[in-house]
């Protein structure tokens, strides 16, 4: 399917903000985009570190993409990338801690672009 896609936070109805990661589209790179859809089965703070209770940066990333940038999706099983900043006293790094993780999710394209799963 010939989308843009991008990544970012989806805040869900009931739950706290920057709790989920979304999904968007468009036609064109310059939109109009479509509403975020949430990327559900990730734990986007997967270390349970406080202050630190949201993941940043989040991108998807193909292994099967064309591009030597990987910036296209060929396949409904990509992974999601993102930084999660750690507490510097709890893994008692000298400055920032921050780790980088990844996790499989599909995106499936229904029919219609609005279903993304």
């Amino acid at each position: 399917i010939d989308l843009f896609v991008m990544t970012g936070y989806c805040d869900m109805p009931g739950s706290a903000p920057h709790e989920h990661f979304g999904v968007s589209y468009a036609n064109e790179p310059w939109g109009p985009w479509s509403a975020m859809k949430p990327i559900t089965g990730i734990d986007i703070n997967p270390t349970k570190d406080t202050p630190f209770v949201h993941g940043l940066y989040p991108s998807l990333l193909d292994p099967n993409s064309l591009s030597y940038n990987y910036d296209t999706l060929e396949s409904e099983e990509v992974f999601v990338y993102w930084v999660q900043a750690r507490n510097k006293a709890i893994v008692h790094a000298p400055d920032m801690a921050r780790d980088l993780w990844r996790q499989k999710v599909r995106i499936s394209w229904a029919s219609q672009p609005e279903d993304v799963v």
